[in-house]
């Protein structure tokens, strides 16, 4: 079952799966509506058959630009983020855990980030442990020799001072959490979302993986802070951990260069294809589009999107699309409102 409210055309779609912890999502929903400006943003949460107090308290919802997605049954974090992504109206994906507190000025530097740079597909947070600490400041990618994991995602600076020097900078990464993460829809959509293969676990660095392989930019940027209070979601969150790492060395073993490597001895060596660098920002000159292709539109939705999605997976140059809409009624003018 879905409800929803009238909205108006937002930049930033907020989409959190919840399953219990109501207070939790009480916490998280009011941290948002104090840092984040009104009418910015929508909210898309979905419930994931919860059986505490989480529906009858997302029942009593009175805010605007709210959708609200019930499942019958647990899909589990990648269906039901990809629910939520399919219903929301913004041209920016935000993922948000529901057992996260957003600060001060926490969206804007990730938006700001994906608007000046095309090349970037997604972005994530700093996230802070309550005792402000780190949690999560980027994932690296480490062949563990210890305990016989090539592919082992690993936070960094984790249990850190939050004003590490290291974790204040900019970066590039092979993968992020999306327990706060931002991508474009379009990107997201174009690699097919979140594999539904895993279950609460891996899908956000498998996400990562994708968006990479198309040669799209991941970026951390610390100056979005959020407050995590890991894994609160219970015993369904490590139910099926083997599997999916199974599911992570069958599609990526090979595919994807370590940043380090731990040998037997624990020696932690760096790699010299790691692919952690500091970020920086397009110079406007060379930002300029090369090419200018214009598409004329009049309905067929789908292949409008099949044609967008094909020219950003294989057009290296800089590049813009002018749009001519000649009068669809299909939505074709919603999504390309949407790519602005």
């Amino acid at each position: 079952m879905k409800t929803e409210r009238k909205n108006s055309h937002t930049k930033c779609s907020i989409i959190i799966p919840v399953y219990n912890n109501f207070e939790l999502t009480k916490q998280c929903v009011a941290s948002i509506t104090r840092n984040t400006a009104q009418g910015t943003y929508e909210l898309v949460v979905i419930d994931n058959a919860s059986t505490d107090k989480t529906a009858e308290y997302l029942a009593a919802f009175n805010m605007e630009n709210v959708k609200i997605i019930t499942n019958k049954v647990n899909h589990g974090f990648a269906r039901a983020c990809n629910q939520g992504a399919k219903e929301a109206s913004a041209k920016y994906l935000l993922f948000l855990n529901n057992d996260t507190e957003v600060q001060e000025h926490w969206v804007e530097p990730l938006i700001k980030i994906l608007d000046n740079d095309p090349v970037v597909a997604a972005a994530g947070s700093k996230l802070l442990y309550p005792d402000k600490t780190i949690q999560h400041a980027g994932v690296i990618i480490i062949d563990n020799k210890v305990d016989r994991d090539p592919l082992l995602a690993r936070h960094i600076y984790i249990n850190e001072e939050s004003t590490l020097p290291e974790a204040n900078i900019a970066k590039n990464y092979q993968a992020l959490t999306a327990a706060c993460l931002l991508v474009k829809k379009s990107r997201f959509e174009a690699v097919g979302g979140f594999d539904e293969g895993y279950w609460n676990g891996y899908e956000d660095v498998d996400l990562c993986f994708k968006l990479g392989k198309m040669g799209w930019k991941i970026v951390y940027q610390p100056e979005s802070v959020v407050v995590h209070h890991e894994s609160k979601s219970g015993p369904e969150r490590f139910a099926k951990a083997r599997q999916n790492i199974k599911r992570l060395h069958t599609k990526w073993l090979g595919k994807i260069a370590v940043d380090m490597v731990l040998e037997k001895d624990g020696t932690l060596k760096g790699n010299p294809d790691c692919r952690v660098k500091r970020y920086t920002t397009p110079v406007q000159e060379e930002s300029r589009p090369v090419v200018s292709m214009i598409i004329l539109a009049h309905n067929a939705l789908e292949y409008t999107k099949k044609c967008v999605a094909s020219i950003q997976t294989h057009t290296e140059i800089s590049h813009e699309i002018i749009f001519v809409d000649n009068a669809s009624t299909d939505g074709t003018q919603d999504y390309l409102e949407m790519l602005t």
